[in-house]
């Protein structure tokens, strides 16, 4: 069941302040597919329209002594012809030291040792059309595996894929908001189009009544079923966070992006535990 473009975005905007985990979170990865899904995140689930690309993430919040500060995190996206989804995300945990490799153990006590950037990637694959989803950490040699209760296939959307994200005629729009349609442009190569939306302070607000508190823009191409750009900002605490789709290639994925790799536990009973450290994790939205 689809939300309204403006619940849909209603809860973009209650995020508040642009903290480092709502600009840079991932996509959300444990739930249950709907049937009838649209994609997962940013991406939509257009068959017979593969591509691979880096979604780029930069994050400026200010600071009290006057220079932003900067963080940039990167994923891998794949789709292939059968719309299923791979987002490949790095740095989701890592050592708070220098150290090159990490050593965990297995629920048995056998110890093993993997690479700092094995430990931190995390894999996920949506396949919209059966509700299978599957996350995949190399570091852990492991893969988990949910099968959707209902086998029937999802019934494919039948509206432009930038439908949630833009409004159309007859959306009612609250008094604060200011809504501005800006039209087509090509962006990385991709038919886009965009919407910029600015949220005025109210009484609650203080001085900023009357005044931009927020900024939302957001371009998204019904050609390749993706959100091309996006851009968050919060106006009274001077942060701001970008998404992009960026090197984009139109052409089939390897297929071997979609497996699990040989050797992997699939829905291990326990979990292998680091041993000795304390691991740095990155949000998860």
């Amino acid at each position: 069941m689809f939300v309204s473009r403006l619940a849909f975005l209603s809860k973009l905007f209650m995020c508040g302040s642009l903290g480092a985990t709502t600009l840079l979170g991932g996509a959300p990865a444990r739930a249950q597919l709907p049937k009838g899904c649209i994609g997962i995140g940013y991406v939509g689930t257009d068959l017979s329209n593969p591509f691979t690309a880096e979604y780029v993430m930069t994050s400026s919040m200010a600071s009290t002594v006057g220079t932003p500060k900067v963080s940039v995190m990167k994923e891998g996206v794949a789709r292939d012809s059968d719309g299923r989804i791979r987002i490949e995300k790095h740095g989701v945990a890592q050592p708070p030291d220098d150290r090159k490799t990490v050593t965990l153990e297995t629920p048995d006590g056998q110890p093993f040792t993997v690479t700092r950037e094995e430990y931190g990637t995390l894999i996920d694959i949506f396949d919209c059309a059966t509700g299978r989803t599957v996350q995949i950490r190399p570091g852990m040699r492991m893969a988990t595996v949910k099968e959707a209760s209902d086998a029937t296939p999802a019934n494919r959307v039948k509206h432009a894929y930038s439908a949630p994200y833009i409004f159309g005629p007859g959306v009612k729009i609250p008094p604060n908001m200011i809504v501005e349609l800006l039209g087509n442009q090509e962006i990385q190569g991709v038919a886009a189009i965009g919407m910029k939306t600015t949220t005025l302070g109210t009484k609650g607000d203080g001085e900023w009544n009357g005044k931009p508190i927020r900024e939302y823009e957001i371009w998204v191409s019904d050609e390749l079923a993706v959100q091309m750009v996006r851009i968050d900002k919060d106006l009274r605490a001077g942060n701001e966070g970008k998404r992009e789709l960026l090197a984009i290639k139109r052409e089939e994925p390897d297929p071997g992006l979609f497996e699990i790799p040989r050797g992997y536990e699939v829905n291990p009973a326990r979990l292998p535990i680091a041993k000795n450290i304390n691991l740095i994790r990155r949000s998860q939205e």
